[in-house]
Formats: C-alpha cells, sequence, structure tokens
C-alpha cells in the first residue's frame, strides 16, 4: 500500500492505496503550521491503523506541497526527510499526483 499526501489552501488531504491503486481511506484534515510535521505523522499513524494495517506495510508516501509557503516550515524537502525517517520508507516528491506514474513505483 502507499499513501498520497497532497497539500493545498490550508488543508491536507490523505489518500491511502493499495498496490492496484484502489482506494483504501482517505481524509482531509486541517493541520496548524506550528509542529506540522508531527501532526503530520500522527495523522499517518491514525490513517494506517483505522484500516487495521501497519505502518511497515507502505511502500512509499507521494508527497505534493504546492502550496507549502503557507506553512511554518522551509522547504518541502524538510516534510519529506522527517516523514523518511519516521516510517523507513521512500518518500517521492512531485508536482502533480495526477501525472505521476505510480507503476514504477508499484512494480514488484
Amino acid at each position: 500500500m502507499f499513501i498520497i499526501i497532497q497539500y493545498s489552501r490550508g488543508n491536507t488531504l490523505f489518500y491511502l492505496r493499495n498496490k492496484n491503486k484502489e482506494p483504501i481511506n482517505s481524509k482531509v484534515i486541517a493541520i496548524p503550521s506550528e509542529n506540522y510535521q508531527a501532526l503530520l505523522f500522527k495523522h499517518i499513524e491514525k490513517l494506517v491503523s483505522e484500516t487495521n494495517n501497519k505502518i511497515e506495510e507502505i511502500r512509499f508516501i507521494l508527497l505534493e506541497m504546492n502550496d507549502i509557503e503557507c506553512l511554518s516550515i522551509n522547504a518541502v524537502c524538510e516534510v519529506s526527510r522527517y516523514l523518511k525517517l519516521k516510517l523507513d520508507t521512500s518518500v517521492i516528491v512531485t508536482n502533480n499526483i495526477e501525472t505521476f506514474d505510480y507503476n514504477e513505483y508499484l512494480s514488484d
């Protein structure tokens, strides 16, 4: 499974998908800019646990944060490094989740 995280206009959208790109769970959450990374991680944990899955099952995270200047962090790379460290998985940053080649990362 993998997670798509999209930050847009003050909201963080989470999409949990299986290896066939089918939806498992999704949420839209307004996360305050203060302590954003830690709160983001907690919401990922909650999203995964709500579906009786484990964090270790996440193959990768796809991160789209085009509107990041609204947050009190310096760069998308800060968020991606934090998630990579906490989740021990690949974090892929993209400008557009619609044009991303999922098959490249989902092939075994």
